[in-house]
């Protein structure tokens, strides 16, 4: 949902929704979970129209055991218990990823490859 704020809603994203609307027209079942871009759906939960159902978790009874199915977002910290944070942090993620373009727009010109400082930065935080 935060992205829907933003200018850039890229064309691949509307594939995907395209696909997942041509699929529930044709009679598939659509489960959406919510996650942690999603905070205004989670105000409407739990609701079904049709085929398509939004819920925060899923509870599926395969082969006689239960399997829950639900968004990580739940064991994090900062999303859960500082909203502040969180949005604070999506914001310096945006401007991380815009001045990633600026300088790979630089980098190609210069005959560089292009470098990204998120999967740089993902990688540093997913170490601690």
């Amino acid at each position: 949902m935060w992205s829907f704020k933003k200018r850039y809603f890229p064309k691949a994203h509307w594939d995907v929704l395209k696909t997942l609307l041509e699929k529930l027209l044709s009679g598939t079942v659509i489960y959406y979970l919510t996650g942690n871009h999603d905070d205004r759906l989670r105000k409407i939960s739990d609701i079904s129209i049709g085929q398509f159902h939004l819920a925060d978790k899923l509870v599926l009874d395969i082969d006689g055991q239960s399997h829950w199915f639900f968004h990580g977002d739940v064991f994090d910290a900062s999303i859960n218990h500082s909203k502040l944070i969180a949005k604070l942090g999506a914001k310096a993620y945006d401007l991380l990823i815009l001045t990633n373009r600026i300088i790979n727009r630089i980098r190609i010109k210069l005959g560089l490859s292009p470098l990204s400082f998120s999967k740089k930065v993902k990688k540093k935080l997913s170490k601690r």
